[in-house]
């Protein structure tokens, strides 16, 4: 049942990012960006409101809070693919000091989803670390995450396959 649950979720934030894409391609990046808010809201649960002034374990625990280990997880990992996206779009724009958090909050969220919950069906929207880690080059990570992608690293760089079956 929470399988199912969730996979729809992450089905409907691949559409969401499909959408954002298209925005994205067409030059439309504030089109893009009301899709991402309208999709932390619709489909995990997030009001700007709630999450714009939260610390990220704050945000973490909005996102878990009484959820199964699975549905915790894909939600961080849907968290961290909208944040991505975000950070796409600063990027195009130019806006290097708003890309950058944004490509953080995708990193730090990637590596909580991947590390402390199952590795199991993981969800075709999870973010590369590595990916990130090269977007972030020269961005001075807190040591919360520094200490998260060391041992992300010394755990051999777990692989971040995807697919919700």
């Amino acid at each position: 049942m929470y399988r199912d649950y969730i996979c729809r979720i992450i089905e409907r934030v691949v559409q969401a990012i499909a959408r954002v894409m298209l925005h994205r391609e067409a030059g439309q990046p504030e089109l893009a960006m009301h899709e991402i808010l309208r999709s932390l809201h619709q489909y995990l649960g997030l009001e700007l409101s709630q999450w714009a002034g939260a610390s990220t374990d704050e945000l973490f625990r909005m996102l878990t809070r009484d959820e199964a280990p699975l549905v915790a997880r894909d939600k961080c990992l849907a968290f961290a693919a909208l944040n991505f996206q975000a950070g796409l779009i600063y990027q195009d724009r130019g806006a290097i000091n708003l890309a950058q958090p944004a490509f953080h909050l995708a990193l730090l969220f990637t590596l909580r989803g991947l590390m402390e919950f199952p590795l199991e069906d993981l969800p075709r929207i999870t973010p590369d670390v590595n990916d990130l880690r090269g977007r972030l080059q020269g961005y001075p990570l807190p040591l919360e995450t520094e200490r998260r992608l060391e041992e992300w690293m010394n755990e051999g760089q777990r692989s971040s396959p995807w697919m919700c079956q």
